[in-house]
Protein backbone atom coordinates (compact mmCIF):
# COMPACT_ATOMS: atom_id res chain seq x y z
CA UNK A 1 0.00 0.00 0.00
CA UNK A 2 0.99 3.23 -0.71
CA UNK A 3 2.00 6.07 1.91
CA UNK A 4 1.66 9.44 2.13
CA UNK A 5 3.29 12.17 4.27
CA UNK A 6 1.58 15.78 5.10
CA UNK A 7 4.46 18.08 4.94
CA UNK A 8 4.50 20.97 7.30
CA UNK A 9 5.96 24.62 5.61
CA UNK A 10 7.38 26.43 8.90
CA UNK A 11 8.23 29.93 8.50
CA UNK A 12 9.04 32.64 10.90
CA UNK A 13 6.27 35.09 11.25
CA UNK A 14 4.27 36.67 13.69
CA UNK A 15 1.35 35.30 15.25
CA UNK A 16 -1.52 37.38 16.90
CA UNK A 17 -2.57 35.66 20.20
CA UNK A 18 -4.45 37.34 22.84
CA UNK A 19 -2.19 39.83 25.41
CA UNK A 20 0.44 39.13 23.40
CA UNK A 21 1.66 41.45 20.42
CA UNK A 22 4.35 39.51 19.06
CA UNK A 23 5.01 35.75 18.84
CA UNK A 24 7.29 34.35 16.88
CA UNK A 25 8.01 30.91 16.16
CA UNK A 26 10.38 28.69 14.48
CA UNK A 27 11.58 25.35 13.42
CA UNK A 28 14.35 24.14 15.41
CA UNK A 29 15.49 26.71 18.73
CA UNK A 30 16.97 25.84 22.14
CA UNK A 31 18.00 28.81 24.05
CA UNK A 32 20.96 28.10 26.08
CA UNK A 33 21.84 28.40 29.67
CA UNK A 34 22.79 32.26 29.04
CA UNK A 35 18.99 32.91 28.89
CA UNK A 36 17.34 33.22 32.46
CA UNK A 37 15.27 30.33 33.21
CA UNK A 38 12.08 30.58 35.21
CA UNK A 39 11.07 26.69 34.96
CA UNK A 40 10.26 23.75 32.78
CA UNK A 41 6.39 22.31 32.62
CA UNK A 42 5.54 19.37 31.58
CA UNK A 43 2.14 19.93 30.05
CA UNK A 44 -1.01 17.63 30.73
CA UNK A 45 -2.14 15.83 28.30
CA UNK A 46 -5.10 16.82 28.03
CA UNK A 47 -3.53 20.24 27.50
CA UNK A 48 -0.51 19.62 25.78
CA UNK A 49 -0.81 22.34 22.70
CA UNK A 50 1.81 25.06 21.94
CA UNK A 51 -1.19 27.41 21.92
CA UNK A 52 -0.86 26.32 26.12
CA UNK A 53 2.27 27.30 26.26
CA UNK A 54 2.01 30.61 24.52
CA UNK A 55 -0.86 30.90 27.12
CA UNK A 56 1.43 30.12 30.34
CA UNK A 57 4.29 32.39 29.14
CA UNK A 58 1.30 35.27 28.92
CA UNK A 59 0.09 35.16 32.50
CA UNK A 60 3.49 34.38 33.64
CA UNK A 61 4.62 38.08 34.80
CA UNK A 62 8.23 37.73 34.63
CA UNK A 63 8.34 35.25 31.07
CA UNK A 64 9.60 36.84 27.93
CA UNK A 65 10.44 33.47 25.70
CA UNK A 66 8.91 30.23 25.85
CA UNK A 67 9.80 27.20 24.24
CA UNK A 68 7.71 24.30 23.30
CA UNK A 69 9.72 20.67 23.03
CA UNK A 70 7.22 18.82 20.64
CA UNK A 71 7.92 15.61 21.49
CA UNK A 72 7.68 15.71 25.39
CA UNK A 73 5.13 18.20 25.90
CA UNK A 74 7.51 20.19 27.35
CA UNK A 75 7.49 23.90 27.78
CA UNK A 76 10.20 26.36 29.02
CA UNK A 77 10.00 29.93 30.26
CA UNK A 78 12.82 32.51 30.51
CA UNK A 79 12.60 35.61 32.07
CA UNK A 80 14.06 37.23 29.19
CA UNK A 81 14.37 38.11 25.37
CA UNK A 82 16.78 35.30 24.02
CA UNK A 83 18.53 36.85 20.82
CA UNK A 84 19.93 35.18 18.62
CA UNK A 85 23.42 34.56 19.89
CA UNK A 86 21.54 32.90 23.06
CA UNK A 87 19.94 30.10 20.92
CA UNK A 88 21.58 27.54 20.03
CA UNK A 89 20.61 23.58 19.93
CA UNK A 90 22.90 20.87 19.99
CA UNK A 91 20.38 18.23 19.32
CA UNK A 92 18.22 17.50 16.30
CA UNK A 93 15.08 18.21 18.21
CA UNK A 94 11.83 19.55 17.31
CA UNK A 95 10.93 22.99 19.25
CA UNK A 96 9.34 26.33 18.57
CA UNK A 97 10.66 29.55 20.13
CA UNK A 98 7.73 32.16 21.51
CA UNK A 99 8.92 35.33 21.95
CA UNK A 100 6.01 37.38 23.35
CA UNK A 101 5.74 41.31 24.19
CA UNK A 102 3.48 41.87 26.67
CA UNK A 103 2.60 45.74 25.58
CA UNK A 104 3.37 48.10 23.17
CA UNK A 105 5.29 50.77 25.52
CA UNK A 106 7.79 48.46 26.57
CA UNK A 107 11.03 49.07 24.94
CA UNK A 108 11.67 44.89 25.44
CA UNK A 109 11.70 43.74 21.74
CA UNK A 110 11.35 40.26 20.04
CA UNK A 111 14.09 39.78 17.78
CA UNK A 112 13.27 39.97 13.85
CA UNK A 113 15.67 37.24 13.35
CA UNK A 114 16.29 34.27 15.13
CA UNK A 115 18.83 31.43 13.98
CA UNK A 116 20.21 28.52 15.43
CA UNK A 117 24.11 27.73 14.15
CA UNK A 118 24.17 24.12 14.80
CA UNK A 119 21.14 22.71 12.57
CA UNK A 120 22.44 23.97 8.44
CA UNK A 121 18.45 23.25 7.35
CA UNK A 122 17.73 26.71 9.39
CA UNK A 123 18.28 29.90 7.78
CA UNK A 124 17.66 33.50 8.44
CA UNK A 125 13.77 33.12 6.86
CA UNK A 126 13.29 29.72 9.01
CA UNK A 127 11.94 28.61 6.23
CA UNK A 128 12.00 24.24 5.30
CA UNK A 129 9.69 21.55 4.92
CA UNK A 130 9.98 19.05 7.55
CA UNK A 131 7.71 15.15 7.12
CA UNK A 132 5.23 14.26 9.91
CA UNK A 133 3.23 11.04 10.62
CA UNK A 134 1.46 9.64 8.16
CA UNK A 135 -2.60 9.00 8.02
CA UNK A 136 -4.23 5.89 8.71
CA UNK A 137 -5.84 6.13 5.35
CA UNK A 138 -5.09 6.97 1.52
CA UNK A 139 -7.23 10.16 0.76
CA UNK A 140 -7.88 12.34 -1.69
CA UNK A 141 -10.96 15.19 -2.60
CA UNK A 142 -11.30 15.17 1.10
CA UNK A 143 -11.42 18.35 3.77
CA UNK A 144 -8.78 19.47 6.39
CA UNK A 145 -10.69 21.89 8.94
CA UNK A 146 -8.25 23.73 11.66
CA UNK A 147 -10.39 22.97 15.34
CA UNK A 148 -10.27 25.50 17.64
CA UNK A 149 -8.05 23.34 20.17
CA UNK A 150 -5.40 23.31 17.58
CA UNK A 151 -6.02 19.78 16.17
CA UNK A 152 -6.88 19.06 12.36
CA UNK A 153 -10.24 17.26 11.27
CA UNK A 154 -9.27 15.47 8.13
CA UNK A 155 -12.91 14.14 6.60
CA UNK A 156 -13.88 11.59 3.87
CA UNK A 157 -12.54 11.86 0.34
CA UNK A 158 -11.56 9.23 -2.09
CA UNK A 159 -8.97 6.14 -1.66
CA UNK A 160 -9.39 5.54 -5.33
CA UNK A 161 -12.02 3.03 -5.23
CA UNK A 162 -14.18 3.82 -2.55
CA UNK A 163 -15.53 7.40 -1.23
CA UNK A 164 -15.03 7.03 2.44
CA UNK A 165 -16.31 8.23 5.55
CA UNK A 166 -13.99 7.78 7.51
CA UNK A 167 -12.32 10.70 9.92
CA UNK A 168 -8.99 11.55 11.40
CA UNK A 169 -7.45 13.94 13.90
CA UNK A 170 -3.66 15.57 13.53
CA UNK A 171 -2.00 16.49 16.57
CA UNK A 172 0.61 19.27 15.40
CA UNK A 173 2.07 18.83 19.13
CA UNK A 174 2.90 15.37 18.86
CA UNK A 175 2.89 14.82 15.08
CA UNK A 176 0.28 11.77 15.67
CA UNK A 177 -3.08 10.94 13.97
CA UNK A 178 -5.55 9.41 15.38
CA UNK A 179 -8.58 7.59 14.09
CA UNK A 180 -11.88 10.13 14.92
CA UNK A 181 -15.67 8.60 14.81
CA UNK A 182 -16.90 7.82 11.15
CA UNK A 183 -19.51 10.14 9.37
CA UNK A 184 -22.90 8.73 8.35
CA UNK A 185 -22.09 8.65 4.93
CA UNK A 186 -19.24 8.55 2.64
CA UNK A 187 -18.68 11.04 0.74
CA UNK A 188 -15.82 13.24 -1.25
CA UNK A 189 -15.78 16.72 -3.04
CA UNK A 190 -17.83 18.24 0.18
CA UNK A 191 -17.13 20.83 1.92
CA UNK A 192 -16.18 21.59 5.99
CA UNK A 193 -16.63 24.96 7.53
CA UNK A 194 -15.90 25.42 11.36
CA UNK A 195 -18.61 27.34 13.07
CA UNK A 196 -18.85 29.90 15.29
CA UNK A 197 -19.70 27.56 18.27
CA UNK A 198 -16.51 25.59 16.93
CA UNK A 199 -18.57 22.82 15.79
CA UNK A 200 -18.07 21.76 12.17
CA UNK A 201 -20.43 21.93 9.04
CA UNK A 202 -19.84 19.13 6.55
CA UNK A 203 -22.24 19.78 3.79
CA UNK A 204 -22.74 17.74 0.28
CA UNK A 205 -19.74 16.28 -1.56
CA UNK A 206 -20.72 12.94 -3.68
CA UNK A 207 -23.69 12.53 -4.57
CA UNK A 208 -25.35 14.06 -1.23
CA UNK A 209 -27.51 16.75 -0.36
CA UNK A 210 -27.12 15.24 3.46
CA UNK A 211 -25.51 17.82 6.01
CA UNK A 212 -23.86 16.47 9.31
CA UNK A 213 -22.43 18.22 11.90
CA UNK A 214 -19.42 17.19 14.21
CA UNK A 215 -19.05 17.97 17.91
CA UNK A 216 -15.13 18.12 18.51
CA UNK A 217 -16.31 18.12 22.22
CA UNK A 218 -17.85 14.62 22.08
CA UNK A 219 -16.39 13.36 18.75
CA UNK A 220 -20.10 12.78 17.47
CA UNK A 221 -21.33 13.30 13.98
CA UNK A 222 -24.99 14.46 14.37
CA UNK A 223 -27.29 14.46 10.66
CA UNK A 224 -28.86 17.71 10.08
CA UNK A 225 -31.09 19.42 8.36
CA UNK A 226 -30.61 19.01 4.21
CA UNK A 227 -29.89 21.15 1.90
CA UNK A 228 -32.27 22.17 -1.35
CA UNK A 229 -29.71 20.83 -3.97
CA UNK A 230 -27.51 17.98 -3.66
CA UNK A 231 -23.67 19.31 -4.75
CA UNK A 232 -20.77 18.66 -4.65
CA UNK A 233 -17.39 20.36 -6.49
CA UNK A 234 -18.87 23.91 -4.10
CA UNK A 235 -18.06 26.20 -1.46
CA UNK A 236 -19.03 26.53 1.76
CA UNK A 237 -18.60 30.00 3.42
CA UNK A 238 -19.54 31.14 7.19
CA UNK A 239 -20.48 34.55 7.11
CA UNK A 240 -19.97 37.30 9.77
CA UNK A 241 -23.95 36.44 11.15
CA UNK A 242 -22.70 33.14 11.81
CA UNK A 243 -24.74 31.33 9.26
CA UNK A 244 -23.10 29.50 5.94
CA UNK A 245 -23.79 30.39 2.47
CA UNK A 246 -23.17 27.50 0.20
CA UNK A 247 -22.70 27.95 -3.62
CA UNK A 248 -22.78 26.15 -7.21
CA UNK A 249 -21.17 23.01 -7.81
CA UNK A 250 -22.24 19.91 -9.42
CA UNK A 251 -25.58 17.98 -8.86
CA UNK A 252 -26.00 14.14 -9.18
CA UNK A 253 -26.62 14.41 -13.11
CA UNK A 254 -23.01 16.24 -13.45
CA UNK A 255 -24.92 19.49 -14.10
CA UNK A 256 -23.70 22.50 -13.14
CA UNK A 257 -25.37 24.96 -11.09
CA UNK A 258 -25.82 28.66 -9.99
CA UNK A 259 -28.13 28.17 -7.31
CA UNK A 260 -27.06 29.47 -3.81
CA UNK A 261 -28.40 28.22 -0.56
CA UNK A 262 -27.99 29.48 3.22
CA UNK A 263 -27.59 27.73 6.29
CA UNK A 264 -29.11 29.15 9.34
CA UNK A 265 -27.00 27.71 12.59
CA UNK A 266 -29.68 28.87 15.20
CA UNK A 267 -33.10 27.02 13.75
CA UNK A 268 -30.90 24.20 11.94
CA UNK A 269 -32.37 25.00 8.62
CA UNK A 270 -31.78 25.75 4.77
CA UNK A 271 -33.38 28.57 2.62
CA UNK A 272 -32.51 29.15 -1.22
CA UNK A 273 -31.57 32.95 -2.00
CA UNK A 274 -30.96 34.37 -5.29
CA UNK A 275 -29.18 32.29 -7.79
CA UNK A 276 -25.87 33.24 -8.88
CA UNK A 277 -25.32 34.88 -12.16
CA UNK A 278 -22.94 32.18 -13.84
CA UNK A 279 -22.99 28.44 -13.20
CA UNK A 280 -19.94 27.16 -11.59
CA UNK A 281 -18.07 24.62 -10.11
CA UNK A 282 -14.47 24.18 -8.81
CA UNK A 283 -15.03 27.75 -8.03
CA UNK A 284 -13.64 29.85 -4.84
CA UNK A 285 -15.56 31.73 -2.43
CA UNK A 286 -13.68 34.45 -0.13
CA UNK A 287 -15.34 36.51 2.60
CA UNK A 288 -14.51 39.79 2.23
CA UNK A 289 -14.18 42.41 5.06
CA UNK A 290 -17.01 43.81 4.64
CA UNK A 291 -19.00 40.84 5.33
CA UNK A 292 -19.64 40.36 1.06
CA UNK A 293 -18.28 36.89 -0.19
CA UNK A 294 -16.53 37.15 -3.34
CA UNK A 295 -17.14 33.96 -6.05
CA UNK A 296 -14.26 33.70 -8.25
CA UNK A 297 -13.51 31.63 -11.65
CA UNK A 298 -14.53 27.93 -11.62
CA UNK A 299 -16.10 26.41 -15.16
CA UNK A 300 -19.18 26.38 -16.18
CA UNK A 301 -18.88 22.35 -17.60
CA UNK A 302 -17.72 23.90 -21.09
CA UNK A 303 -14.65 26.29 -20.55
CA UNK A 304 -13.08 27.63 -17.10
CA UNK A 305 -14.17 30.90 -16.01
CA UNK A 306 -12.51 34.26 -15.33
CA UNK A 307 -15.27 35.74 -14.25
CA UNK A 308 -15.83 37.06 -10.67
CA UNK A 309 -19.56 37.70 -8.40
CA UNK A 310 -20.00 38.73 -5.22
CA UNK A 311 -23.13 38.00 -2.37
Amino acid sequence: MRMYVLLIYLVLSKIDAILVTKVHRSAIYTPNSACAALGNTILPPTDASIQSCIWRCVHEIQCQTAVYFHENRNCSMFGEHCEAGNISSSTNIRASTICCRKNDESNMHCPSTMISTAMPITTNIAQTWITTGSMSFERKFHTATLLQNGKVLVIGGFDGNNFLKSVELYDPSTGNWTKAGDMNFARSSHTATMLSNGMVLVTGGTYHNITELYNPSTGNWTVRGNMNFPRYDHTATMLSNGNVLVTGGRDTNNVKLNSAELYDLSTDSWKMIKNMSTRRCYHTASLLPNGSVLVIGGSDGSRCLNTAEYY
